[in-house]
């Protein structure tokens, strides 16, 4: 809850366009990486996601990198693995 609660706060300091840009991304490639696990649930790599997060909002959206890189990798996992 609070990340989401926190995401939408920083929404408004960044391009809404820049925003659903790279959630909507950042949901692909982590549905794409995710494995279910047995005994476990849905597992991701630890430090894959948040490393594309970082490189794709530097692609999109440089003077914002550090909102789009938390909204996307925060939205983008909650979103994915919710699919």
């Amino acid at each position: 809850m609070i990340p989401v609660l926190i995401s939408a706060f920083l929404i408004p300091m960044a391009k809404p366009l820049d925003v659903l840009t790279g959630v909507a991304i950042m949901t692909v490639f982590i549905h794409m990486i995710a494995r279910p696990v047995k005994g476990l649930g849905i597992a991701v790599p630890a430090l894959l996601p948040p490393i594309a997060a970082a490189g794709l909002a530097l692609l999109i959206s440089p003077q914002n990198a550090p909102v789009i890189a938390y909204i996307s990798g925060t939205l983008g996992c909650l979103l994915a693995l919710t699919c």
